[in-house]
This record gives C-alpha cells, sequence and structure tokens, in this order.
C-alpha cells in the first residue's frame, strides 16, 4: 500500500511509507539532563527513610490485575530510599482441590498483600480472607519492628 488514507493530519495524503512530518513531543527521547554537583536529585531524598519497615498491599478488580508490578513497585521504592522490605512470609492458598477461597493468601502472591475487589463494589466488599492476609502482614511488619530494634538495642 502506497497510500495512506482514512487518517488526517501532515502525512495524510503521503505517497510513500515514510513521512517527513515533525515527530511528536511524546515520541522524542528527553533531553539529556546533568543533576546538580551540589546536592542530590530530588528524585532520592536525604536518607530520611532509610532503615525503616517498609511493607505493601494492592487491591484490583481483577484476580491478577496487576498485582505483583505494583509491588515490585513499591518494594523498588522502598529500596531507592533505603527501606528494609517486609514480604508476606505466607505459602499460597487457594491452590488445590482441598484449599478454598477462604485460605490466607488465597491469590498466592508472596511479596505483600493482594486483595481482589469487584469493581462495582465498595470496600466493605472486600474479600474477608483478603482482609486477614492483610492483618497478617502488619503483624508480620510489626514482629519484625520488634526483632530489629532489639537487634539494633544488642548491638549499641
Amino acid at each position: 500500500m502506497d497510500e495512506i488514507t482514512g487518517s488526517s493530519g501532515p502525512c495524510s495524503t503521503a505517497r510513500t511509507r515514510s513521512c517527513s512530518a515533525r515527530q511528536p513531543t511524546w515520541a522524542r527521547p528527553p533531553a539529556p539532563s546533568t543533576p546538580s554537583p551540589r546536592r542530590p536529585p530530588r528524585a532520592f531524598p536525604p536518607q530520611a527513610w532509610k532503615d525503616k519497615l517498609a511493607a505493601g498491599f494492592t487491591n484490583s478488580g481483577s484476580k491478577s490485575g496487576d498485582k505483583l508490578h505494583t509491588l515490585q513497585f513499591f518494594q523498588i521504592l522502598a529500596a531507592q530510599l533505603g527501606m528494609h522490605w517486609v514480604n508476606l512470609g505466607l505459602l499460597p492458598g487457594w491452590n488445590s482441590s482441598a484449599a478454598s477461597d477462604h485460605d490466607l493468601n488465597r491469590l498466592g502472591v508472596s511479596l505483600g498483600a493482594a486483595a481482589q475487589t469487584d469493581i462495582d463494589e465498595g470496600p466493605e466488599h472486600v474479600h474477608k480472607s483478603d482482609v486477614a492476609t492483610a492483618e497478617h502482614l502488619g503483624q508480620r511488619v510489626a514482629e519484625t519492628a520488634k526483632i530489629l530494634l532489639a537487634d539494633r538495642a544488642q548491638v549499641a
């Protein structure tokens, strides 16, 4: 096909496969920038959160719904801030014929707590096992904090 039809813009009547129109701004590579040597980039504050604990939970309307990607993003942010990530510490639930959707960690995510709620329902309809899984994660963070504080006291 030599002619582009059914479109508008600078390339709508082109007779060749290439278009000499200017590339849209969103398609251009960003201009190179160099951070100031006097201060760290603003994306990385002066480690105010360093050595603190972090954990994450996520909820979406789909069973998968990119939950793992969301938790990985949280974990990367925590690492960039010098934080310690606390994982769920549970084996996957609801993955055998004897299991049920009432098991803890029913969605099988290890990095943090994951939940699924239908998109036309409110927060009061979060599955009870997902709430219990999130509570488990909260308890795990609290236990990890106690261990970390005891270890710091022993070292000091």
